[in-house]
């Protein structure tokens, strides 16, 4: 008898298909546990100039200062690789109790589709 969550290897070969490298759906469907283990729990590449660019953004801001994560895509542009990055880059200042969450807004960015974005308020 198997354990409720024993990883399984299903054996399955990706159909052809235009794959879309490292992030595609494809491919992903049929990884093996060992190889989703892997991917999952590898370290995200990080754009260090854009964090750098970020750093110096927020150094700028006045504090009491509002803003969401399309104010700093506005401001400095995306990140090269995942844009997690930029969620990422707000919680780690919200750790470092420079920003704090005050409350929630709808997107303005055309791309983002109207999602809902945190309120984040400069308080260091």
């Amino acid at each position: 008898m198997s354990a409720l969550f024993e990883p399984v290897d299903y054996p399955a070969s990706p159909a052809p298909h235009a794959c879309g490298g490292h992030d595609c759906q494809v491919c992903e469907l049929t990884r093996t546990s060992a190889q989703a283990k892997t991917l999952g729990t590898a370290k995200p590449k990080r754009d260090p100039a854009w964090w750098n660019q970020a750093g110096r953004w927020i150094n700028q801001q006045p504090l009491g200062r509002q803003f969401t994560a399309d104010d700093l895509i506005d401001a400095i542009g995306l990140p090269h690789g995942s844009a997690n990055q930029v969620g990422a880059q707000i919680r780690t200042w919200a750790v470092q109790d420079r920003t704090e969450p005050i409350g929630y807004a709808e997107a303005q960015r055309h791309s983002s589709h109207g999602r809902v974005l945190r309120i984040w308020q400069v308080i260091a």
